[in-house]
């Protein structure tokens, strides 16, 4: 073996080496890409939630003033549905038609329940 043909085959070892590399390159570099990809989506996706979650908040944050500042609008006094209850027994004991007393005493029964009493029988 002379010099020319060391050569030739440390030259053909070089280039089976430098494909075996550059193949295995080629397959982590197309690995990387998906994985880059991957990331990139999971990236945009994570934006869009906190997009989503940072409206939710604002929402619920302004739905929370506005019932801490227009409670009113939303809750009866207590004072009021009482003295309804009131009404509705007086004309319950003024009542001449019992599907109109069935009507008072349900409707009594509805008022008492908002107050988180049960049936008082009427009295």
């Amino acid at each position: 073996m002379n010099d020319i043909d060391i050569l030739e085959e440390l030259v053909n070892a070089y280039k089976d080496c430098f494909v075996e590399n550059y193949n295995e390159m080629i397959v982590d570099v197309g690995m990387r890409y998906k994985d880059i990809q991957a990331i990139s989506n999971l990236i945009a996706e994570n934006k869009e939630l906190k997009e989503m979650l940072k409206h939710r908040i604002e929402y619920t944050n302004k739905l929370e003033k506005d019932l801490f500042e227009n409670a009113s609008n939303y809750v009866i006094p207590k004072s009021k549905i009482k003295a309804k209850i009131e009404i509705r027994k007086e004309e319950k004991e003024n009542c001449k038609d019992s599907i109109e007393e069935k009507y008072l005493l349900r409707e009594i029964y509805v008022l008492q329940s908002l107050l988180g009493k049960g049936v008082d029988n009427g009295n």
